[in-house]
């Protein structure tokens, strides 16, 4: 974004034209997450392929290779838009990496490693010094 600024380029335009680029890499990556069983998705009696979180390997959810597909499917959408209406505007960003989020936190429920959130802690009042 800096670079873009510091050339002159409008910068909805050029968020909009590395978009398909960002979630090539995304595609990419998490095949290397599978590839080295990190982010492993939860063992399962059910549907699943056999994979390893490092420790032991199972039959786990692919969550790895969804996030995968879902980058793959992100960058081609995001590609398509590109060149068409929304284009330019810094649109096609937003879009993408708003889908992007929520998908991911869809995924994050069905990876191995517990992910504790602070919304659902219980609040606690703050102790009091006598």
């Amino acid at each position: 974004v800096l670079f873009a600024a510091a050339q002159g380029l409008a910068i909805g335009a050029y968020l909009d034209g590395v978009t398909p680029g960002i979630f090539l890499a995304v595609a990419i990556g998490r095949v290397g997450c599978f590839l080295t069983g990190c982010c492993a998705g939860r063992p399962t009696a059910g549907w699943g392929i056999w994979s390893s979180d490092r420790r032991v390997g199972a039959r786990r959810i692919p969550a790895q290779l969804l996030e995968s597909a879902i980058g793959l499917a992100l960058a081609s959408m995001s590609g398509l838009l590109v060149g068409g209406l929304l284009g330019g505007t810094g649109l096609v960003f937003v879009i993408t990496v708003a889908v992007y989020m929520v998908s991911r936190q869809g995924l994050l429920r069905l990876r191995a490693e517990a992910r504790p959130f602070s919304w659902r802690r219980a609040m606690r009042p703050a102790p009091t010094h006598r």
